[in-house]
């Protein structure tokens, strides 16, 4: 599935992926630990960090311009990326 992500500790998903307004984004980790949500632009400048608890949504990128993004996603040791476009 487009927008999903998921490796042994932290299941991500991202929707609507392509977006023309905003992003919704659940991840659910495999502890309570508090999540950050660093968005990062195509030249690895960082745009917004959240920070969110396991299981939570974030919506966000209602701020963004149109391009691609990179959201990396830390929960302690874990880490997922994915890739997010904004049209």
């Amino acid at each position: 599935e487009a927008g999903a992500m998921t490796n042994d500790r932290l299941s991500v998903r991202a929707w609507p992926n392509p977006s023309t307004d905003e992003f919704n984004l659940r991840v659910t980790g495999q502890s309570n630990e508090l999540i950050r949500v660093n968005v990062f632009d195509m030249q690895g400048r960082l745009i917004n960090t959240y920070t969110v608890n396991s299981n939570s949504l974030l919506r966000f990128g209602n701020n963004l311009r149109g391009g691609m993004y990179i959201a990396e996603i830390r929960q302690g040791v874990s880490v997922s990326r994915i890739k997010l476009v904004k049209q």
